[in-house]
């Protein structure tokens, strides 16, 4: 498990290195984000992640470097897996403090793009709903 887990560091690092162009493609694929809107989530993307990368990254990393020493050295899982759980907080840390980059974009949508989002996301609980809901769950 452990070193599937870690084998898939370099799938990390590729998403990981692209992440900001991945966000905003994200983003714009729903409500059709204006140049300027793309640009100046860009702009927050890139500071917030650069950040990450010398603040947060370190950590991160060194979270990685122990769990493979205990796996590699035979040690006891449990201790792989205290290591892995203490490594969580660095990332939901990282997420919470992306959250004002995204919502500031967010908060620069048009009434126009509201609706589409909203409009997208009828669609997609709509489908889901009749995917994976019984008949009477769906009221």
């Amino acid at each position: 498990m452990f070193s599937a887990a870690l084998s898939g560091c370099s799938v990390a690092r590729l998403a990981y290195n692209h992440s900001d162009g991945l966000l905003l493609r994200k983003m714009d694929a729903y409500p059709d984000l204006s140049f300027e809107q793309i640009t100046a989530t860009r702009e927050r993307l890139v500071r917030r992640l650069e950040t990450q990368r010398q603040r947060e990254l370190p950590a991160d990393l060194d979270t990685l470097r122990r769990t493979r020493s205990v796996v590699e050295d035979g040690r006891d899982i449990d201790e792989a897996e205290w290591i892995i759980r203490q490594g969580r907080i660095p990332t939901s840390l990282t997420l919470e403090r992306t959250v004002p980059a995204i919502a500031a974009a967010l908060s620069s949508f048009s009434p126009a793009q509201i609706r589409h989002l909203e409009g997208h996301f009828e669609k997609v609980n709509r489908d889901f709903r009749r995917k994976y809901l019984s008949y009477s769950e769906r009221e």
